[in-house]
């Protein structure tokens, strides 16, 4: 078995393109090292950040073209961000229960991310709060690989 690092360095100043930490390939049988916040509200409020941005970035206006174009295509109704942005463009929510919508479920997909990766791999999850955490997270992996 082989120790994998789930960790991607990316500047402070910078997000990474999809706002998440990626994996590389597992085998069934490889250990894998991840990140995660160990405070629940740290996370949420990660969460409220990014969907901030998103915003400021105008996934507004990007989901109302798709709206126009055509909103009942399968596919966009199971985007987060899109799906909670309809009912809106319908006239149903106003815009900040649209956009409370999207946090709630990025929250939910969040929580269904690691309860997936907790059932399906061995993972040494890492505390991202914790001082020196990508030290430790490189020690871990040398430390296990030899």
């Amino acid at each position: 078995n082989r120790v994998v690092g789930g960790v991607r360095a990316v500047p402070e100043r910078e997000e990474a393109p999809d706002g998440l930490l990626l994996l590389p390939p597992l085998r069934q049988h490889d250990r894998a090292v991840h990140p995660r916040y160990r405070d629940r509200e740290k996370l949420y409020d990660r969460v409220q950040k990014r969907v901030d941005k998103m915003i400021d970035m105008g996934l507004i206006d990007e989901a109302k073209k798709f709206y126009q174009l055509d909103h009942n295509v399968k596919s966009l109704k199971t985007v987060i961000g899109y799906k909670e942005l309809f009912p809106y463009f319908d006239g149903s929510i106003s815009k900040e229960e649209a956009i409370n919508n999207i946090v709630l479920n990025t929250r939910h997909y969040v929580k269904r991310q690691y309860t997936f990766f907790n059932h399906q791999f061995d993972l040494k999850w890492f505390d991202v709060t914790e001082p020196n955490y990508l030290e430790k997270v490189v020690n871990y992996i040398e430390k296990s690989n030899s």
